[in-house]
């Protein structure tokens, strides 16, 4: 029973720490595909998240599409939360697919971090800054939204 309550209580700790509207976002310290870092202090307008692997190949497949630059064209970043991905498939597989892209895809590998972020099961997470405060999340897996969300 003991057991039972502090995996309950780590998971509402873990969701209340979750970003809302309104909240500034900390700087963000990630490293990319290629292993460079990147230390965000002042947010793009558009932060895309996924954490799950269909949401990521929605996402893939748009901005596979798009021209090259298209994310700083439109002041957005791409993180994509690995860190519930065996170190084994990240490294044999994921991170070799991801360095043939041609955007930047920003990892998150520690699962503290990713708590941190809004989610939603089989969707990618849309957050809209200004001037570091959260002004709106979204949640999609339609690849025809994308545009709008993004470009918004």
């Amino acid at each position: 029973m003991k057991k039972i309550f502090l995996i309950l209580l780590s998971t509402v700790i873990m969701w209340a720490n979750e970003y809302q509207i309104g909240q500034t976002i900390n700087t963000i310290i990630l490293n990319d595909q290629f292993g460079t870092t990147h230390n965000i202090d002042k947010m793009p307008r558009t932060i895309i998240m996924t954490f799950e692997k269909e949401p990521s190949a929605v996402l893939n497949e748009y901005l596979s599409k798009q021209s090259e630059g298209y994310l700083e064209k439109n002041n957005a970043v791409f993180v994509a939360d690995i860190s519930e991905m065996p170190a084994f498939v990240s490294k044999s597989f994921a991170l070799p697919k991801m360095r043939e892209y041609k955007y930047k895809v920003l990892l998150i590998t520690d699962e503290n971090e990713g708590a941190t972020y809004p989610y939603q099961e089989g969707q990618i997470t849309i957050i809209k800054t200004e001037n570091n405060r959260i002004k709106s999340i979204n949640f999609t897996d339609k690849l025809s939204q994308l545009n709008k969300m993004i470009e918004k």
